[in-house]
């Protein structure tokens, strides 16, 4: 098997584990799944899109923030989420900061 076929077999049991964290108990136990594949796994954007679906509700802020921490290292689409999920919850004014800040990282010579 070549490694362009390992990654896809790679990519999807991660997309697998993130699956699962919404099943796990709230803080700690999925805190510690989080950690467990950023710091084993190397997960792709796509894995971390679906980690933080997987813990925008349900989970409390720090879970969330975790995840969209490791996200935004890998994609500048973690800025998109992380803003959608506070203005959910009424937070406008961080939302829009959120977006600054994306925007910023994505202007040419920035």
């Amino acid at each position: 098997m070549g490694d362009a076929a390992l990654r896809g077999v790679h990519e999807a049991l991660l997309l697998r584990v993130a699956g699962s964290l919404p099943e796990l108990p709230d803080g700690e136990a999925r805190r510690a799944r989080v950690r467990r594949v950023a710091r084993g796994c190397l997960p792709s954007g796509r894995v971390w899109a679906a980690m933080f679906r997987g813990v925008a509700e349900g989970s409390d802020e720090e879970v969330v923030r975790e995840v969209y921490e490791g996200w935004r290292g890998v994609s500048l689409e973690a800025d998109g989420g992380w803003a959608r999920w506070l203005l959910s919850r009424g937070r406008g004014a961080e939302a829009a900061a959120a977006m600054g800040v994306g925007g910023r990282l994505s202007e040419p010579g920035k």
